[in-house]
């Protein structure tokens, strides 16, 4: 304990000094390494200690500010892991496997309007990708989204078959988006022959 109080307040700053302290880099090395191995182990909490002790003293490295994220979403503490996941995400936004986390922790959250504008840049970034385009689709249309948007929401799952040339994946994504934004009967229509064509 005497160890982390000096660990939290001394070397933080020395980290400010000079972040490639050969000692500060072991330091960072082990404590990743140690994180690693509880989630292995599935010990969420003390991969959580890990890279919240490394996130303080390293508050500029992407990866150890995301990994704190990635463990506040899996301990369920999802409103905390947006906030961090955010932060990671500004360092470095260009990533898509940082906003992808993102999009799920405030999807978890219940922040569905923010997760699918946050889909949206996906799209802009992967504008050849049918399931960028279906998980924005199913977020602009799931109840709940305070600024839910149906006709967006069909129109995105149609451009997602149609990306895909006409896979039966994004058949049924498009099914369902329509099911889901109240129209029924076309959504039905396309699952029954999907159906119909497995059983021949």
């Amino acid at each position: 304990e005497f160890r982390r109080v000096l660990f939290r307040s001394e070397w933080s700053e020395a980290a400010k000094i000079n972040k490639n302290d050969v000692f500060l880099r072991n330091f960072y090395d082990l404590t990743d390494m140690s994180a690693r191995r509880f989630l292995a182990i599935g010990n969420v909490n003390g991969a959580l200690k890990c890279y919240e002790n490394l996130s303080e003293v390293f508050p500029d490295d992407a990866n150890a500010v995301h990994n704190f994220g990635i463990c506040l979403k899996k301990a369920g503490n999802n409103e905390a892991a947006v906030k961090v996941l955010m932060r990671s995400l500004a360092m470095d936004p260009a990533n898509d496997a940082r906003r992808e986390e993102l999009i799920s922790a405030a999807e978890l959250s219940g922040r569905l309007d923010f997760a699918a504008r946050q889909a949206d840049v996906l799209i802009e970034h992967r504008p050849e990708d049918p399931a960028a385009y279906l998980r924005a689709a199913k977020l602009w249309c799931r109840r709940g989204n305070k600024a839910r948007d149906d006709a967006k929401a069909i129109a995105l799952a149609r451009d997602a078959l149609r990306i895909s040339h006409d896979e039966e994946e994004y058949k049924f994504g498009l099914a369902d988006v329509l099911i889901e934004t109240g129209n029924v009967l076309e959504g039905m229509k396309i699952k029954r022959a999907l159906r119909k064509k497995e059983t021949k």
